[in-house]
Formats: C-alpha cells, sequence, structure tokens
C-alpha cells in the first residue's frame, strides 16, 4: 500500500535522530556518526490500521524501528486463536532474528491502528553490523534482554500460576512502557484487556476477575486503557506464586 507522503514527510533525519537517542534508547552507547549513517541507509514508511509488515515463518525484507503508532507482534495457534507478543511502540525494532542469521520471523506483525516505522533492508543492516561494532553491541543488548524476558515467560507458563503469569506481564510491561507519576507507574500504552489476555494465554474473563482482584487488593488502579501499578513490592511476590 502508498505511503502516506503527508506523515512519512514530517521524519527527518534530525527527528528520526531526535526519537531513537532520547531516554533508555538501545542507540545510547553508539556514536553520534554512525546513527546518521544507519538513518541514511533506511527509508520511513508509513502503514495503515491492520497492514501486514510480517507474516509468521515469512523470509523478511527490512528491519522494522516503530517512529510513530504500535506495531503488533504475534503468532496465531492452529484453532485461530492470537497469542499478543507484544505491542512495541516508537523506538522499538522488530525483524532482528530474521535479519541476522537470514532465517524465518517467528512472529507476524501488524500496524495495530496508523503507524510510520524506518525500514533498514537486511543487507544493509548486516554490513552495518560488521562495520560498526557499537551499532553490533546495541544490537546483541536488545537480543539478550529479549532472550532473558522470553525465559522468564517461559517459566511463568510453565510452573506460574494465572495471577503469577498476569503480574509478571504488568510488571515487564510497567519496565518497558512505564511513565513514572506519583501514585506509582503508569503504563504508557494504550492496553486493551483483550490484548493482555491474549499475552498471558489466558480468556478475557478470567483477566478481567484477576485485575479487579489486584486493584481490591491496592496493587494496581484501572482506568480506560491505562494501568497504574501502585504497589511492586506486593506484585513481585505474586510472580514467585506456583499455586
Amino acid at each position: 500500500m502508498p505511503a502516506d507522503l503527508t506523515r512519512t514527510a514530517e521524519w527527518t533525519e534530525d527527528t528520526i535522530i531526535s526519537l531513537l537517542a532520547s531516554g533508555q534508547s538501545w542507540l545510547n552507547g553508539v556514536p553520534p556518526g554512525t546513527v546518521r549513517k544507519v538513518i541514511r541507509t533506511g527509508r520511513v514508511v508509513s502503514f495503515r490500521p491492520g497492514e501486514h509488515l510480517a507474516d509468521r515463518l515469512e523470509h523478511l525484507k527490512d528491519v522494522v524501528i516503530v517512529l510513530d503508532g504500535v506495531l503488533r507482534v504475534s503468532s496465531i495457534s492452529l484453532d485461530g486463536r492470537e497469542h499478543l507478543i507484544g505491542l512495541l511502540e516508537p523506538g522499538a525494532i522488530f525483524g532482528l532474528l530474521a535479519a541476522i542469521d537470514g532465517g524465518v520471523s517467528p512472529h507476524g506483525a501488524t500496524a495495530d491502528g496508523d503507524m510510520t516505522a524506518f525500514l533498514l533492508g537486511q543487507a544493509d543492516f548486516r554490513a552495518l553490523m560488521e562495520e560498526h561494532p557499537e551499532f553490533r553491541d546495541a544490537i546483541q543488548g536488545i537480543i539478550c534482554d529479549r532472550l532473558r524476558m522470553a525465559f522468564s515467560v517461559l517459566d511463568q507458563f510453565a510452573i506460574g500460576s494465572p495471577r503469577a503469569r498476569l503480574a509478571q506481564r504488568l510488571l515487564a510491561l510497567g519496565t518497558s512502557y512505564g511513565r513514572r507519576c506519583k501514585d506509582g507507574v503508569e503504563i504508557d500504552l494504550h492496553l486493551t484487556q483483550d490484548s493482555l489476555a491474549a499475552m498471558i494465554g489466558l480468556s478475557r474473563q478470567r483477566t478481567n476477575l484477576i485485575l479487579k482482584n489486584f486493584e481490591a487488593e491496592g496493587l494496581i488502579q484501572l482506568s480506560y486503557g491505562k494501568v497504574l501499578l501502585t504497589n511492586f513490592e506486593v506484585l513481585n511476590q505474586v510472580v514467585q506464586d506456583l499455586g
């Protein structure tokens, strides 16, 4: 589908650098000259709601960095149910494994609403990794972080209770997308209960019940599309629950 030129025109080299170099960006340790070279090598493309960027087990052409909007990363089971892996917001990167080894993507990716992304061809990506050690180290750091998170999620699915699985995912979302405020940490992501349920393999009804219990226990506060984490200590204790 053709790009929305109005939206892509907003993204200059400097505006992309401003986004990617802000906060705790994975590019923080990469020299500015290398960051500019990365940006000059790729291109900006806009996507419409529901537009597929990748299908599961598909060979990809590009590494995707979200600039605006949200990228929905998921897998579909044999019975047609979606398992939501994550919602990637601006600055997040998708398609690393396929770009590094030339294999297929383990997950599908769809624009969750209007979205603009920076696309970097796989051959260019691999060349940048070979030529710039700091860029390679940044990518390896992302992969290591994701492996640790994946092992943690596997542990929870294997031995954790539904409460523990939900608490673990809320804490992970708070770490990745949290915005500190006076009452705790707000997950700065428009998160529906359907999406949250799909992340942890529970029904929406069961997820809603556990969320309400967490709220009654003073661990979280719920509002439309938002979750405020108010008691990290007890949520961490819930994660250890094996019952």
